[in-house]
């Protein structure tokens, strides 16, 4: 039997704890990179085109080209362009970007089944297609001063919010310029949707950038989650994310350079095999969608411990609100309760696309969502035991989820 003491024991009894504890706030966080309050998106200057022609019969499909992007707080992201050459025509088309959702990658949706591949699909239509990666993951993990591993607790110092509020927008204002239109189509999968909303109703300029969303299974509210045993993990946030920090550790798949032929199991998601028991308690692999086995390092998506936790506030509070510091004050400029994200200040023509029997969201959370956003309508996956992965690997998720969202897209 293996000895655990100091901060190894402190994890497991969090874990092993079926109730919450109200005592101890969490640990005020490293403010080296500066409130995003405090920061101001720059906008490179766009060129209007008066005739970007993007004609409507394909000739051949092109492989992706990549892109770097800079934030204005300085993360790097790489993202992927699919184009198609075409024969002289007469439609054009705005552009679509398409955005994975928690602790993924772009790769979601390149490596869709051929039939069920929304991304080539897209461009066998003629569609300029687009492919996001948020900071943090394999493709983005870098920044212009930061070292991830040498600099952890500050480059991983993020959640959804800044993802959404630097990344986002980032890349929409490198996207339009370079195709010279004004509005592109936003398409996402999970909490891809989260970062939509949190563009939008933080920065409501960037509302016009965007001519229709796609908002597959979104999270946003999410206090009645139906998988209870995530839920009840979850609850165990403030004394886990303590714990991590104790033990610096800030990144779910922490990448490791000179240990290229590593192996991931899911059970490994922190990087030291004697963490095992958290990540098989917060069901990781459900998260990232990964197998029990043959993950290889450099597959993994990686992103923030702070992420998850910001996520597990708003599940706790059945809220959707922004990330709760012990000094509130010091961010936000008052005491309380963080601000709720502004959803009527999201004004995009959006489709909002649920399952009923999705595990990760309810239907009434979705209700919620629609109903406090200015210009959302509801569409619900009509097949039984639709699940949340299904969204964007189903079976026949052609059929029950992209036609229609590719019916809508030429309105």
């Amino acid at each position: 039997m293996v000895l655990l003491k100091g901060c190894d024991i402190m994890l497991i009894l969090t874990l092993k704890s079926m109730l919450l504890s109200d005592a101890e706030q969490l640990q005020k966080e490293d403010r080296t990179v500066p409130s995003i309050d405090n920061i101001t998106i720059i906008s490179p200057n766009q060129t209007e085109h008066n005739q970007t022609i993007v004609p409507s019969k394909l000739a051949f499909r092109r492989p992706p080209t990549s892109f770097d992007v800079q934030t204005s707080d300085g993360y790097l992201l790489k993202i992927f362009r699919i184009s198609s050459e075409f024969i002289n025509g007469d439609t054009e088309y705005c552009p679509v970007l398409l955005v994975h959702g928690m602790y993924q990658s772009s790769d979601r949706f390149l490596k869709q089944k051929q039939d069920q591949n929304l991304a080539y699909k897209l461009q066998d239509l003629g569609y300029d297609v687009w492919l996001f990666n948020a900071r943090g993951n394999k493709y983005s993990r870098r920044h212009v001063n930061l070292d991830p591993e040498k600099n952890a607790s500050i480059f991983s110092n993020y959640s959804f919010e800044e993802i959404g509020y630097f990344d986002l927008a980032a890349t929409v204002d490198f996207i339009l310029p370079t195709t010279g239109f004004k509005k592109l189509h936003y398409i996402s999968y999970g909490l891809g949707g989260t970062f939509f909303l949190v563009l939008n109703s933080l920065l409501p300029s960037y509302n016009v950038k965007f001519d229709r969303a796609f908002l597959m299974a979104p999270i946003a509210y999410s206090g009645r989650m139906p998988n209870t045993a995530l839920k009840k993990q979850l609850l165990l946030h403030e004394k886990l994310y303590t714990d991590l920090k104790k033990a610096e550790v800030y990144e779910l798949f922490p990448y490791y350079d000179d240990e290229d032929n590593v192996q991931f199991t899911s059970s490994m998601c922190l990087g030291l095999k004697k963490y095992e028991i958290i990540c098989n308690k917060m069901q990781i692999h459900k998260i990232m969608d990964l197998n029990a086995t043959n993950n290889r390092k450099e597959a993994t998506r990686a992103g923030s411990i702070k992420t998850l936790i910001h996520f597990a506030q708003n599940v706790e509070k059945k809220v959707f609100r922004r990330f709760d510091y012990v000094d509130n004050k010091l961010i936000y400029g008052y005491r309380g309760h963080p601000p709720e994200y502004s959803l009527q200040a999201v004004t995009v023509r959006t489709v909002i696309i649920f399952a009923p029997t999705d595990e990760m969201i309810d239907e009434d959370d979705i209700y919620e969502l629609a109903s406090n956003m200015t210009n959302a309508k509801l569409r619900k996956v009509e097949r039984p035991e639709f699940k949340h992965d299904d969204f964007i690997a189903g079976e026949e998720v052609m059929h029950d989820v992209y036609n229609s969202i590719i019916e809508d897209l030429p309105e």
